[in-house]
């Protein structure tokens, strides 16, 4: 994964200005003044593609996984996403966890250019 990309990603699940949702990158709970937006882990990841690229069609265009400009950007490969986006839904582990995961996991990272990643 791209380092810099992987740092302030690790940052913004820990900073505690996400909140967070399972089973869709973004929920939108705008009309809870107080919550806004709610993410699940990929969905973070998205929208720091966001804020780079000012783009939020293609950040968010699936609903429920990064697209493949969002993978390529972050250089994560699509196991890697499976794996994260299944500690978020099905084991319900909080971003601190997901963090500390994805902090120590070395096993998926720097792959996407470099073999199948089951996007085609």
């Amino acid at each position: 994964m791209n380092q810099q990309i992987k740092e302030r990603w690790l940052a913004a699940l820990t900073s505690g200005e996400y909140k967070q949702t399972r089973q869709t990158l973004r929920e939108d709970n705008r009309s809870d003044a107080e919550n806004g937006y709610c993410y699940c882990c990929l969905g973070v990841l998205c929208d720091l593609y966001r804020q780079d690229h000012d783009d939020e069609a293609t950040a968010f265009a699936t609903g429920v996984y990064p697209t493949a400009p969002v993978l390529i950007w972050a250089d994560l490969s699509s196991k890697a996403a499976r794996s994260y986006a299944q500690m978020n839904d099905e084991h319900r582990m909080d971003f601190s966890e997901i963090a500390t995961e994805i902090a120590t996991d070395v096993s998926h990272w720097g792959d996407y250019n470099q073999g199948p990643v089951g996007l085609s």
